[in-house]
């Protein structure tokens, strides 16, 4: 796609009756910007990867805690699911701890 894009911008600056010197000035300040904005896609993508570890650990510990208090036997979480999945897997199974602990005060 990239090629494509910098052939048809060749073809469009000679065209317009670039030099060579103009086309590569050119060229360099698109590969300067294309960088930036990838930069900037990686940067957004990895903090909403701390994101979602921060959330991870905090609702681990909450597991793990209510899971040893109801001794509830529900599984380890699969730690070879993404972060996604595992976050999703994660509220799934908090959402049954605490509607045990509910179920367990009541009883109380």
């Amino acid at each position: 796609m990239l090629e494509n894009a910098e052939l048809d911008l060749k073809e469009t600056w000679n065209a317009l009756g670039f030099s060579v010197e103009e086309q590569a000035e050119r060229t360099v300040r698109l590969y300067d910007a294309l960088g930036s904005h990838l930069q900037e896609i990686v940067n957004g993508e990895r903090s909403l990867k701390r994101k979602y570890s921060k959330k991870i650990a905090e609702n681990i510990k909450k597991f793990y805690e209510l899971n040893a208090e109801l001794k509830a036997g529900l599984p380890d979480l699969d730690d070879s699911l993404g972060l996604i999945q595992l976050d999703w897997s994660l509220k799934n199974s908090l959402k049954i701890l605490y509607e045990e602990v509910k179920q367990k005060r009541k009883a109380e």
